[in-house]
């Protein structure tokens, strides 16, 4: 069956099918583009919150929930409300990588903001070995957040 131009129906379905494929895989391709910016203008504020706890913590094998090591950690992260128990394995920039864009392990929350869910996640280069590393709230509050905002 042939339109008044001369194309048949199925070469018009194939067409529209063609283009429909086309926009689709270019609306993916974009919308993957974003994301991955979005990522790449996060990646030095996370960066920067993971050299403030190596900072303060890389010389330390073993914390404790003890006021000393949650005052410290408060100064790193400029709260005074806020402590952590945290193993700290030795020879941690070496031994150990970070996990995800920035060492932190981070999601988007209904809000839209970003939410470092509070843990550090590192893997052991050479062992099978994955420490989560938790933030806690000892008020008894919610735990420990950092809230990004786009």
């Amino acid at each position: 069956m042939k339109t008044k131009d001369g194309f048949t129906l199925i070469e018009l379905i194939v067409t529209i099918l063609v283009i429909s494929v086309l926009i689709t895989v270019g609306v993916l391709f974009y919308l993957d583009h974003i994301n991955d910016t979005h990522v790449a203008t996060l990646k030095p504020t996370l960066t920067s919150i993971h050299k403030k706890l190596i900072t303060n913590y890389h010389k330390y094998n073993r914390m404790c929930l003890d006021s000393d090591d949650g005052r410290r950690f408060s100064i790193a992260f400029g709260t005074i409300e806020k402590r952590v128990g945290i193993d700290i394995p030795e020879n941690i920039e070496r031994n150990w990588k970070f996990h995800t864009q920035g060492w932190i392990y981070y999601y988007m929350n209904e809000t839209g903001e970003y939410r470092l869910d509070g843990h550090l996640l590192a893997v052991h280069r050479t062992k099978n070995i994955v420490v989560d590393m938790e933030f806690s709230d000892d008020t008894g509050d919610d735990p420990f957040r950092i809230y990004i905002k786009e």
